[in-house]
């Protein structure tokens, strides 16, 4: 069975640097375009942060981007 990490990297890293939806006009909205990693890329990403050490600062931080990614795609 894959960790949570594991099978959260995707999610939490898949993401560009962007980081929300910015309203252009009051009746536009534009939404940034997320960055596309490679299943490859993405493997390297999640072995990364397994092995990164429980509660690591950085760990929080790309939990947190997760959060922001989810609500990136709502924007869209």
């Amino acid at each position: 069975m894959l960790s949570v990490k594991r099978r959260l990297a995707p999610l939490l890293i898949a993401a560009g640097l962007l980081t929300g939806c910015a309203t252009a006009s009051s009746d536009q909205s534009v939404c940034p375009v997320p960055v596309e990693y490679s299943a490859e890329f993405q493997n390297r990403l999640a072995d990364e942060l397994e092995a990164l050490p429980a509660g690591s600062a950085l760990e929080q931080a790309i939990i947190d981007y997760g959060r922001v990614r989810a609500e990136l795609r709502a924007c869209q």
